[in-house]
């Protein structure tokens, strides 16, 4: 596949997990989106996200060895959502790229405009433990995304068009068979 292409999709991706998730119960506030924008229904896709949210963790400690490892250049192409305190027992959700470990904990820069978080902001270093992810991928050899459970788990609630355009770069399974 093209990188432009992947690119963009990957892109679309990251949107449609974004959107989805602010809307399915676990962020602060409702997501800001036009009104022409698709949205998930919010009962229909709650007990799925925690679903997803459960196979992410149940297959977390795979995903750190794999990108963790020093030995692979894969590390650059995996990403993790966390669920990042904010006060008041809120939470925002967040992309953190590329991922490392430092002292004993997980280290990763902000991929997205941290808009509740204060004093961060995109590429800032966060430090953050396994418990706070909710959702990851990775690029794999193939090129196929490998991961994104929560845009798996709405895939049938999104137009038709959108799920074509990310489907096309999801692996067939959510994670790879050696695992």
């Amino acid at each position: 596949m093209r990188w432009k292409l992947r690119g963009r999709l990957a892109g679309l991706l990251l949107l449609s997990l974004s959107f989805i998730t602010a809307n399915a119960g676990y962020s602060v506030g409702p997501a800001r989106a036009d009104v022409s924008d698709p949205t998930v229904g919010y009962r229909t896709v709650t007990n799925k996200m925690y679903a997803a949210r459960s196979t992410a963790q149940r297959h977390l400690e795979n995903l750190f060895a794999f990108v963790l490892d020093g030995q692979r250049a894969d590390h650059i192409d995996a990403g993790v959502k966390l669920a990042v305190p904010i006060g008041g027992g809120d939470h925002k959700l967040t992309w953190v790229r590329p991922l490392g470990k430092s002292g004993g904990k997980y280290v990763g820069h902000l991929a997205e405009m941290p808009n509740a978080i204060e004093g961060r902001e995109m590429g800032g270093l966060i430090v953050f433990e396994a418990a706070q992810v909710r959702d990851w991928y990775f690029y794999g050899a193939s090129g196929k995304m490998f991961g994104a459970f929560a845009t798996r788990a709405a895939l049938g609630e999104m137009p038709t068009d959108a799920a074509t355009g990310i489907v096309a770069i999801l692996s067939v399974t959510a994670v790879p068979a050696h695992w």
